[in-house]
């Protein structure tokens, strides 16, 4: 079988969505009955320069996200002639019309959760999600709550949409702990003190960061809460609108690290008392369960998927409320050792089903149908 996959995304702000697209392309890659054609914008990344002989690397340049999506990859990829055409992090090209196409659609936020995004990008994914689903294309999505949103929105046959959970990357999974590597962590991101609260995702609307800095200012004028709080993760836009009702006082506790890399982040991870994840809306949410699998206590949101992909392996406040996020890590800041070791014996055994090698196994029998 021939696979075409379209990893123009790289190249661009890395985000769930491009792990999403890299993990499964590299855990792919290990089947070596099939051949491979990966296509990148501008350069390779790193984690494919020594491909195998079956893997096949086609390289445009372009430095207008638009026209690279919408022009120079439909001309690339009209050059193979393959059996799957897989589009893991975007929807495929409105002027690729093959029907061996297979479109990954991570959430159906420009319908749900509209106010997070720019007009004019609720507007573009609309017309590609709608290109997908009226020419009867196989989709590949990253819960069950986005299938069911995908399904009724679109009015897509269930049968055509395969759940497709995301994973823990291969550099977490493999992780041995460096002590020199962890100074160098600490002073990189000035963690002077560890046990401090974290969230991580990218600074934006739709993951609700105003409502966690809400809780935490609150908290801590009123003597409830006394450790500082890290936020990790690339800068989106309106972040300035964020942090502008923040006074001085409370601004010097809190601290933004910028995104993060694969080798730096269980560090962060290690040294968190407890992470929130206050997102109003996530197809998958990959962070938490990262979070989890270095033994961090995590609060989430009840939002959209939360419940299902962190099952009974984190606590849960009511989406949007600050009165109950207040409360809630209020409650895990008092919780008891034994608590806290009967959670992480829980979160445990919800992440050992979120490997890669699981998730790609699923996409390749649904290629091979």
């Amino acid at each position: 079988m021939k696979i075409v996959v379209d990893l123009t995304s790289l190249d661009d702000n890395f985000s769930g969505i491009e792990k999403f697209a890299l993990s499964t392309t590299k855990e792919m890659l290990k089947d070596k009955s099939n051949e491979y054609v990966l296509i990148f914008k501008n350069k390779i990344h790193d984690e494919f320069l020594n491909p195998g002989q079956n893997v096949k690397i086609k390289v445009f340049k372009s430095k207008h996200k638009l026209w690279a999506a919408q022009l120079w990859l439909p001309l690339y990829l009209l050059g193979e002639k393959a059996d799957v055409y897989f589009f893991p992090a975007f929807p495929a090209p409105f002027l690729f019309f093959n029907k061996k196409s297979i479109t990954t659609i991570h959430d159906m936020s420009s319908w749900d959760c509209p106010q997070a995004d720019k007009p004019w990008m609720n507007l573009y994914f609309k017309i590609l999600y709608r290109k997908a689903a009226k020419e009867k294309k196989k989709i590949v999505t990253v819960s069950k709550f986005s299938k069911e949103r995908i399904s009724s929105i679109l009015n897509v046959e269930k049968e055509r949409i395969k759940v497709v959970y995301s994973g823990i990357s291969e550099d977490l999974l493999n992780f041995e702990y460096n002590e020199q590597l962890d100074k160098e962590v600490c002073e990189k991101f000035c963690l002077k003190d560890k046990g401090y609260i974290l969230c991580l995702s990218t600074i934006e609307p739709r993951k609700n960061m105003s409502l966690l800095l809400d809780a935490y200012v609150r908290l801590r004028k009123n003597g409830k809460v006394r450790k500082e709080l890290v936020l990790a993760g690339r800068k989106g836009w309106l972040v300035d609108d964020i942090m502008s009702g923040i006074d001085q006082e409370s601004a010097k506790h809190i601290h933004f690290t910028g995104f993060v890399k694969n080798e730096y982040l269980p560090y962060i991870y290690l040294h968190a008392a407890y992470f929130v994840f206050p997102s109003i809306y996530e197809g998958f949410g990959l962070p938490p369960v990262e979070a989890m699998y270095f033994k961090t206590l995590v609060l989430s949101s009840d939002a959209s998927s939360m419940p299902e992909v962190l099952k009974n392996g984190a606590f849960y406040f009511k989406n949007n409320s600050v009165d109950d996020l207040m409360a809630s890590m209020i409650q895990i800041g008092e919780m008891s050792d034994t608590k806290k070791d009967v959670k992480n014996q829980e979160a445990h055994q919800v992440i050992m089903q979120y490997k890669w090698e699981r998730t790609t196994k699923i996409l390749l029998d649904f290629f091979n149908e």
